[in-house]
């Protein structure tokens, strides 16, 4: 088979033709959906977004007043956790005002948790948009379809009338099958980036009452696997 038939016979390629600039559009926002999806599944797999491994033994360290084993090991943490843990520790053991150091504190999860949900917005519009653009192709070619069934008068194909109306329907299904996926991952980000801020907030709590309101729900948390 020549090159020049395959794309002729290209399933993608006929569906392009017959969905027209709506299907391209969602090709489009698939691919922008699936780099942003590779490119954040790479990165929270780096930086082990939501994981609270070894963080018990950081604060066994610090309930022990061993701050610099401490400050080692969270220092050695590859989540971006580290930023927050390690000056909140660093401002308690000099001797900072706890309310200074916990506002503090405070700013920099947000700030954490705000960094890592970057690009996320992205998906969550491709996921609301891309049903809504599937719906509108459906629609545009359903008028179409009925002026062509009008225009031909008591000569209707029905043949020719379920094609067009097969074709028109080809655009929600694209649009669902881009918005499907997208929302899955997006749902698994969601839940990991909540892991994490329950993390950061045991960890927080942690430093300063030293565990002593819930211990067993502190240590559930902090030793619970990735």
């Amino acid at each position: 088979m020549s090159l020049h038939a395959y794309f002729e016979n290209s399933l993608l390629l006929n569906i392009v033709n017959k969905g027209g600039p709506v299907v391209i559009i969602l090709l489009g926002l698939s691919v922008i959906a699936l780099t942003i999806i590779i490119l954040k599944a790479a990165h929270f797999t780096f930086l082990k977004v939501g994981s609270a491994r070894k963080l018990d033994k950081i604060f066994s360290h610090w309930e022990k007043n061993q701050f610099d084993e401490a400050l080692s090991l969270c220092q050695k943490q590859p989540s971006p956790i580290r930023i927050s843990l390690t000056g909140t520790m660093t401002a308690l053991a000099n001797g900072q005002p706890v309310a200074s150091v916990r506002e503090d504190a405070t700013r920099l999860a947000s700030n954490h948790l705000s960094s890592i949900r970057s690009n996320l917005r992205i998906l969550d519009l491709i996921s609301q948009i891309a049903p809504l653009l599937g719906l509108f192709g459906t629609v545009v070619g359903m008028i179409d379809a009925f002026h062509k069934l009008q225009a031909a008068g008591d000569q209707v194909n029905p043949a020719s009338l379920a094609g067009g109306i097969w074709v028109a329907l080809l655009t929600t299904a694209v649009g669902l099958a881009v918005a499907i996926p997208v929302s899955i991952a997006l749902s698994w980000f969601d839940s990991r980036i909540e892991r994490q801020r329950q993390v950061l907030e045991n960890c927080l709590s942690a430093l300063f009452t030293g565990r002593i309101a819930d211990p067993n729900a502190q240590d559930k948390i902090l030793k619970q696997p990735a």
